[in-house]
């Protein structure tokens, strides 16, 4: 089926499914160039290669099934991976082989290669086994440990001065010279 130099609409009946399906070990390629992309779900989506809008009740916009052994995601540029979701759920950034959960690595572009701007009044990092927040860096910079793990102590607290407090024993920083 080709269409040359006349706009064309393809539909299927109401209520009725469109399926195109290869033929034999052939793929199904739509292709864009700078001038045009895919558009799928309205054609007043914002311009991109491939652009997609809408939903179905409370579904996600996209669904991913990977039913085979490879990468559920992966984001390139210029043929180099830069980001994957493996095929347990592993998220890589400048990995293509994520060790854990959330797997960082690189160079940082002269900044950390980790960087949490919170904005609001709340923690900015906690860290928790079991719903129990066993690590925290608090929105003013008191980092706090879990107060189960030290005897006779109610909590291991650094302040943003870097005074470290165990229970009532404070330990101040040394003034510098």
């Amino acid at each position: 089926l080709t269409f040359n130099g006349t706009a064309t609409d393809i539909t299927s009946a109401t209520d009725e499914d469109l399926t195109f399906t290869p033929n034999g070990t052939g793929g199904l390629i739509f292709t864009s160039d700078f001038n045009s992309g895919i558009k799928i779900g309205s054609s007043t989506n914002t311009p991109a290669v491939l652009s997609v809008s809408g939903g179905i009740g409370n579904n996600a916009v996209a669904i991913i099934n990977q039913t085979n052994d490879g990468d559920i995601l992966a984001a390139s540029a210029s043929g180099v991976t830069k980001f994957v979701v493996d095929k347990n759920g592993g998220v890589g950034i400048g990995t293509t082989t994520p060790k854990g959960l959330l797997d960082i690595s690189g160079n940082g572009r002269d900044n950390a290669a980790f960087i949490v701007n919170q904005t609001g009044t709340q923690d900015i990092l906690a860290a928790s086994s079991s719903g129990t927040t066993r690590f925290a860096i608090e929105n003013d910079g008191t980092v706090q440990l879990d107060t189960t793990k030290y005897a006779n102590c109610d909590g291991l607290n650094a302040d943003s001065a870097g005074n470290l407090q165990c229970g009532a024993i404070m330990i101040r920083k040394a003034a510098t010279e």
